[in-house]
């Protein structure tokens, strides 16, 4: 649900700080999440 929260803010914010918060988010949570759906999708499909 942050992931949504944050893809809203930057959608309607211009403030700088928020901006840095939200790519600190991507870079230290969200890129790793997304990793790691690509990787369970990726053993989904090989074992189908």
């Amino acid at each position: 649900m942050n992931m949504i929260k944050s893809r809203n803010e930057s959608s309607n914010s211009y403030n700088e700080e928020t901006a840095n918060d939200i790519e600190k988010a991507i870079i230290c949570k969200y890129f790793g999440l997304f990793l790691e759906f690509k990787e369970k999708m990726t053993n989904l499909e090989l074992t189908n």
